[in-house]
C-alpha cells in the first residue's frame, strides 16, 4: 500500500530588516518523517545552525523532496510581506502537489479561515485538503523539514553576507532588535550615505537608523589601509611558517584510537560539486577546510568545474587530517595533484571559503590564502565586494 504523501510548507526572515525572506516546501513520507525525527528534526528555531545543516543533508540523503524561493529585500519592498509570502507559499504547493498540506500560518488564530481561503483560491491543483495553523513547525514534523530548509537557506545566504560586508563589521542576524545589524548599517550607511540593497528600505527600521548616523564617527581612512597591511602581514608569515601537521587518528569498533594513513592514492572518477568527489570504486570524499555553494547558488558551476579540472579522471593524492570520515560516511581528505594542494587552490582562486570543524592542518595558510584572496577580490566568490 502506497504511503501517505504529506507537504509542509513554512519561512524563514519575515520580520528582518537585512536579508531575504526564504519560504519552503518539504514532501515526505511518514516513513521518512518518522527517520527525520530519530535523526532530531525539530522546529529549525530550536536547532543551532550546525544541525539545521545536519538535518537538511539528512533531508536530501533520505530523498525528501523540497523546493525553496528566495524572495529578495527589494521584492519584499515592492510587493509588501502578505502579498511575497503568499505568492511564494502558492507557487510552492504547485510545484509539489500533494493531497494533503500543513502550512505554518504566518496570522493570527482570527485570521486563518481567510488566509486557507485565499491560499487554496491561488493554487491550480484541485482536491487537497489543506490545514493551516499556528505553530505548525513544532506540531507538525513535515512542517519543521520545510522550516529547516528554509532557514538553513537564509542562513546560508546570511553568510554570503556576511563575506560581501565583511569590512563593515558583523551583520547579525539581520532582524532589528539585533544591536548587531543595527551597528552594522548605521556604520555602513555613515560611510556610504545609501542602505545596502539586501536592507528593506520599507520596514520603518531604517529611517529610525538614519537619525543614529548623526553622531556617527566615520573612522580614519588610514585605519582601514593598516587593517589591510596586517592582513598582508600575516598572510605571509602563515605561508612562510606553515602549521604543524599531527599525525591523525580516529577509532576502531572498539573505540581504541589508532592513526589513520596520511596519505593514500586513487583516481577521481566524478567530481559532484566544488568540494566533493567520487573516487573509483565509488568511495566519496569532501575536501577538508573548504566550503563552496550548494547547487543553484552564485559560484557553485564555476567552484565545480575548477575542481574538475583539477582532479577529474586524474590520479591524487589524499592526505587525511584528524577525523576520518563524516556522518555522511564521506572521506575527509586534502587532495594533492603533484605537489598542488587542491583544497588550498580553491581558496586561493576565491572559488571556496575556508571551513574548519577539527580539523587542523593548514589552518593559517587557508586562512591566509582567505585574506589575500579577499583583499585582491579574486574569483566568483569576492569579485562582487564593495
Amino acid at each position: 500500500m502506497r504511503e501517505r504523501l504529506l507537504l509542509g510548507l513554512d519561512e524563514a526572515g519575515r520580520g528582518p530588516v537585512l536579508g531575504p525572506m526564504v519560504v519552503a516546501a518539504a514532501q515526505a513520507t511518514p516513513t521518512q518523517l518518522s527517520a527525520l525525527k530519530d535523526l532530531g528534526l525539530n522546529d529549525s528555531k530550536k536547532l543551532s545552525p550546525q544541525k539545521r545543516r545536519q538535518i537538511f543533508k539528512h533531508i536530501r540523503r533520505l530523498g525528501v523532496q523540497y523546493r525553496y524561493k528566495v524572495i529578495s529585500a527589494s521584492m519584499l519592498d515592492q510587493l509588501g510581506l502578505t502579498r511575497a509570502t503568499n505568492e511564494g507559499l502558492v507557487n510552492l504547493i504547485d510545484a509539489l502537489p500533494s493531497p494533503e498540506v500543513f502550512i505554518d500560518a504566518p496570522v493570527g488564530p482570527s485570521g486563518l479561515q481567510k488566509f486557507t481561503h485565499k491560499i487554496k483560491a491561488g493554487v491550480k491543483a484541485p482536491n487537497f485538503k489543506l490545514v493551516a495553523k499556528n505553530r505548525a513547525d513544532q506540531t507538525e514534523p513535515v512542517v519543521s523539514a520545510a522550516s529547516v530548509v528554509a532557514k538553513y537557506q537564509r542562513d546560508r545566504r546570511l553568510k554570503w553576507l556576511q563575506i560581501k560586508y565583511w569590512r563593515w563589521g558583523n551583520i547579525g542576524s539581520g532582524y532589528t532588535a539585533d544591536p548587531r545589524t543595527r551597528r552594522f548599517l548605521v556604520s555602513y550607511y555613515s560611510k556610504r550615505r545609501h542602505w545596502p540593497k539586501e536592507a528593506r528600505r520599507t520596514w520603518s527600521t531604517l529611517a529610525d537608523l538614519e537619525k543614529e548616523t548623526a553622531g556617527f564617527m566615520r573612522r580614519p581612512s588610514w585605519v582601514g589601509a593598516i587593517a589591510l597591511g596586517l592582513i598582508l602581514v600575516a598572510a605571509l608569515a602563515a605561508f612562510n611558517h606553515p602549521s604543524p601537521t599531527p599525525a591523525p587518528l580516529t577509532a576502531n569498533a572498539n573505540n581504541t584510537v589508532v592513526p589513520v594513513p596520511i596519505t593514500e592514492e586513487a583516481l577521481v572518477t566524478k567530481v559532484i560539486d566544488g568540494d566533493t568527489v567520487t573516487l573509483k570504486g565509488g568511495q566519496r570524499v569532501r575536501l577538508l577546510a573548504i566550503d563552496t555553494p550548494e547547487v543553484g547558488e552564485p559560484c557553485f558551476e564555476e567552484a565545480k568545474k575548477r575542481l574538475a579540472e583539477l582532479t577529474l579522471n586524474k590520479v591524487v593524492n589524499l592526505e587525511a587530517d584528524t577525523r576520518d570520515q563524516d556522518a555522511y560516511d564521506r572521506n575527509l581528505r586534502f587532495l594533492y595533484l603533484n605537489d598542488t594542494n587542491v583544497n588550498l587552490t580553491l581558496v586561493k582562486e576565491g572559488l571556496a571559503v575556508a571551513y574548519f570543524f577539527d580539523n587542523v592542518k593548514y589552518k593559517a595558510e587557508i586562512q591566509a590564502a582567505e585574506a589575500l584572496a579577499i583583499s585582491q577580490r579574486r574569483g566568483c566568490r569576492w569579485r562582487n565586494l564593495p
